[in-house]
């Protein structure tokens, strides 16, 4: 469920269309069955009430991937065609810019390094940001995640800043 958070956010923040293929926004972990044999066989369909059911890991899931994209399609956020991300890595981590540097998303896949410097992954130098999600914040974190917190939006992040990021999962900051 943390790995579908991280892939999400590259997917829905990064540069392009989004693709996604059917429940990944909910973390689905279950085949889905093209023909119709085996109709009466429970454990060969998904289970929706995973979707609407607010204490499941699929509805956290679902909650994150939706404010991600209530992000991303709000025209005054400047995600457009144009823009020209800045991308920096880490261990197992993925970091860019978007929007000429108004958003900086952090996205790690397993990494060691749950303390980073945002100067090291490429946060502009110039700019102080703060904290606006966190895969781990509540209503998205899942089970066996230990918070990540960096302030919110309180926070006062600048490229010499080391922050508290996700094993497996994502941040993201805005420009203040």
């Amino acid at each position: 469920m943390s790995m579908a958070k991280a892939t999400g956010a590259v997917t829905l923040l990064a540069k392009g269309i989004p693709m996604l293929f059917m429940g990944e926004e909910a973390g689905e972990d279950q085949p889905f069955a093209f023909e119709m044999a085996g109709m009466s066989d429970q454990d060969a369909y998904c289970d929706l009430d995973h979707y609407v059911d607010p204490t499941t890991q699929n509805a956290q899931v679902l909650h994150w991937f939706r404010d991600l994209i209530d992000l991303r399609r709000n025209t005054d956020n400047g995600f457009t065609w144009d823009d020209r991300p800045y991308v920096g890595r880490g261990n197992k981590t993925l970091a860019f810019t978007r929007a000429d540097g108004r958003f900086f998303v952090i996205a790690t896949f397993g990494t060691p390094d749950v303390v980073q410097n945002l100067g090291w992954l490429g946060l502009p130098a110039q700019d102080t940001y703060k904290e606006i999600f966190n895969s781990t914040w509540q209503p998205y974190a899942v089970s066996k995640e230990t918070p990540a917190n960096n302030g919110g939006y309180d926070a006062t992040l600048t490229a010499s800043s080391t922050i508290n990021i996700p094993s497996i999962g994502a941040v993201v900051l805005e420009k203040r």
